[in-house]
This record gives C-alpha cells, structure tokens and sequence, in this order.
C-alpha cells in the first residue's frame, strides 16, 4: 500500500515536470516566432511582454492544483524560463515608478516636517505624505511579492543577492547606531564643566533600569527566540507551529512599543535637558522607530506565510524580516548595558 502511494506521488511530480518542459518549449518557440516576425531593436520586449502574461497566468492556474514543494519546484523552472531570453540567471527588473515617487514623497514629507516645526503649519499635510508613502511602498511590495512567486524571477542567484544586499543594508543601519552611540559616550566618558563633570548629568534624575528597561529587554529576547523557533519549524514544513510563534513574536513587538512609550511619559528628564536627554531619546526613539519597521516587516512575512508564498527552501522574505528583528534584538542589548545600566552609575 504505502508503495503505491509512494509511486503515485513520484508519477504526479513526473507528470508536473513534464508540463513544466512543454511549458518551456513553447514559450521557446514563441520568442523564435517573434524574432522572426519583428526584427527590430523592440522585438526583445514584446517577447517578454508575452512572455510575463504566460507565466502569471499558467503559474497562478497551475500552482493552485499542486502541493507546496511542487510548487517550489515550478517556481523554480519558471526563473530558469524567465531568464532565457537574456541567457543568464540574473533578474533585470522591468521598469517601476516605484523607487521615483518614495523618493519625491520623502523629501517632501521631510520639508513639511522642517515647515511644521519652525512655521507651525498644519500638521494634516504631514499626514498626507505619510500615508500615501505607505500606500506607495505596499505597492512596490506587491510588485516584488510578485516577481519572486508568480512570474519565478527569484533564482538561486538572484535570491543570494537580495540576501546579500539586505546584510549591506543592515550593515548601514550599524553605523547609523553607531554614530549615536559615538556621541553618547563622547559625552559621558569626559562630561564637560556644563555638566557639573559628573554622568549623568547635575539635575538629571535617570530612570531604574531594572524597572521598565528590563521589562523591554526580557521582550525583545523572547521575541527574538520566538522568531529563531519560526525560522526551525519554517524549516521543516511545520506552519500551524509557524503560525503559532509568528503571532507570539508580533504580540511581544507590540507590547515593547506600547511599554516605550509609556516610559517616555513617565521619564523625569525631556529631549532638551542636556545632552543625556538628547543622546538618551535620539538613541531609543529610533530604536523603536526600527522595532515598529520590524513588526511590520513581520506582519508581512506572517500574511505571506497564510498565503503559502514560502516553502522549505523559498522563503527570502522571512529570512531578511528575522534578521532586521534580530539586528532590532542586538541594538536593544548594547542600549540597555551602555544607556541605562552603565549611563546611569
């Protein structure tokens, strides 16, 4: 019995592959056609014009009546398809408006921003930008949702540079940190007449450190764990486990932003007491802008997760969400020794 189920198997992802292989030489066979009809400098895009309408409507038809590891597998076959007309496996993306309008709308909302707080317009502009900068990115996101599973544009070599261009993108985010925690202790190794020559600061009364701050600590640790436990069961094709501690992480990022911001409302020093304010709310307000950014970046890779957009071996989208939470993670624990454990003594 538990043979002929096996063969039965084996049989349904042979007759999979074979369709994936008609699939490629008729769609060989239409670039030849086109080349020949339409000799001219265009003749390469109307090709893949054809050639993007066949693999979004055959993947999406296809892939709904097959298991998720065949689907990988088709997915697969479409970038080696996709990437036949330039012969080499690398994707050359389409022209986007995308990267053009969140250009434009940040410095835009940056403008508003800087006329706000010197000309006290009106805060509602500001509003604007930031939601139609929203509604723009969710659109870009769309459009490389969709290269990567519908139109298989993410192989193996495309998929090792998204990877390795995020770890440059985090590397960016280090020395961003980085340049705020050089002003901390700038300030705190050597404090100036201006500020009695003691750290903290004459006046300044710092926050218990054992208090809130390790409430967040012990958050984040969790979450970071919960999201490491994503990544194992992700792994091994377990998604109600996936589910289980995807949701446990979102529920321990949401908790740290709402115990942040308390802690801002309760704090007896302000942004403008001294440079300790200054370096203090400069350094966790933007860590908890990024912890907002890494919730999100989860709740999008929790939703791919429901849609079936990743499988054991394609789930790029999770494994740069986990890392931006765990770089979050990292930051969180140089904040807490250096700003509120050593700052404060």
């Amino acid at each position: 019995m538990f043979l002929f189920v096996d063969l039965k198997k084996k049989l349904k992802q042979l007759k999979n592959f074979f369709f994936c292989l008609n699939y490629m030489a008729s769609l060989r066979s239409s670039r030849i056609d086109i080349l020949k009809k339409r000799k001219h400098k265009n003749s390469a895009m109307h090709y893949n014009r054809k050639r993007d309408y066949f693999m979004r409507n055959v993947s999406q038809n296809f892939s709904a009546r097959m298991k998720v590891e065949d689907t990988d597998m088709f997915r697969n076959l479409l970038g080696y398809v996709s990437m036949m007309a330039q012969r080499h496996f690398f994707h050359m993306v389409t022209v986007s408006p995308w990267p053009l309008v969140v250009s434009v709308v940040s410095f835009l909302m940056l403008l508003i921003a800087v006329l706000y707080m010197h000309f006290s317009i009106s805060f509602f502009y500001l509003t604007i930008c930031i939601f139609f900068l929203i509604f723009v990115i969710v659109l870009w996101v769309r459009d490389v949702k969709r290269e990567g599973t519908e139109d298989g544009m993410h192989t193996t070599e495309v998929r090792s540079n998204i990877r390795m261009g995020f770890l440059l993108f985090i590397v960016t985010e280090i020395m961003f940190f980085f340049g705020f925690f050089w002003a901390f202790f700038h300030a705190s190794l050597a404090p100036t007449v201006e500020l009695g020559c003691v750290w903290p600061p004459v006046g300044i009364t710092p926050l218990d450190p054992m208090l809130l701050p390790l409430l967040n600590t012990s958050l984040l640790l969790q979450s970071g764990i919960y999201i490491t436990l994503c990544h194992f069961f992700l792994q091994r094709g377990n998604i109600s486990a996936v589910i289980q501690f995807f949701l446990c992480t979102l529920v321990m990022g949401f908790i740290f932003t709402l115990v942040q911001a308390y802690e801002y409302t309760v704090a007896p020093f302000t942004i403008a007491d001294s440079v300790y304010g200054s370096t203090f709310f400069l350094l966790t307000g933007f860590h908890g802008l990024h912890v907002i950014v890494g919730t999100i970046l989860i709740s999008v890779a929790f939703w791919r997760v429901l849609k079936g957009h990743f499988s054991k071996n394609r789930h790029v989208g999770f494994e740069i969400a986990a890392w931006y939470w765990h770089f979050v993670d990292v930051v969180w624990l140089g904040l807490f020794i250096c700003l509120y454990v050593w700052g404060n003594n």
